[in-house]
């Protein structure tokens, strides 16, 4: 693959990524002392739709071949997302520092990723 395509496209990606992030971001500041403005916020961007509809117009765009498997390992992610998500609530529950939370949700992240993109490279799952 050509390097300054990569550049190209990496760097084009992340001025739209980053734009909707910082977006997101400066109404979050705003709505911050808002509990009902506040939990629908939590709620819309919990579910990442927005984000993954413009990544399946992407991916459509792209390769439509691809489209099936995008789909299907995005409801994996999804659900993994969920429980990532309620044992975070259960950390908080149990008190846990904001830090200790932080720390241990990153590390079985990155532990499920690789798990998973292994079991993805031996074939167990496509």
């Amino acid at each position: 693959m050509d390097l300054n395509k990569i550049v190209r496209v990496s760097l084009k990606n992340f001025l739209y990524g980053g734009l909707v992030v910082g977006l997101l971001l400066g109404l979050l500041e705003l709505i911050q002392d808002s509990r009902k403005l506040l939990s629908f916020y939590a709620f819309v961007s919990g579910s990442f739709f927005i984000i993954q509809i413009i990544q399946y117009e992407y991916i459509k765009n792209m390769n439509d071949a691809l489209l099936s498997k995008f789909l299907i390992h995005s409801i994996i992610g999804g659900i993994m997302w969920v429980l990532y998500s309620i044992l975070l609530y259960v950390l908080y529950l149990y008190k846990y520092s904001g830090g200790k939370i932080i720390i241990l949700m990153f590390i079985i992240h990155i532990a499920i990723t690789l798990l998973y993109y292994y079991l993805l490279k031996i074939n167990i799952i496509e």
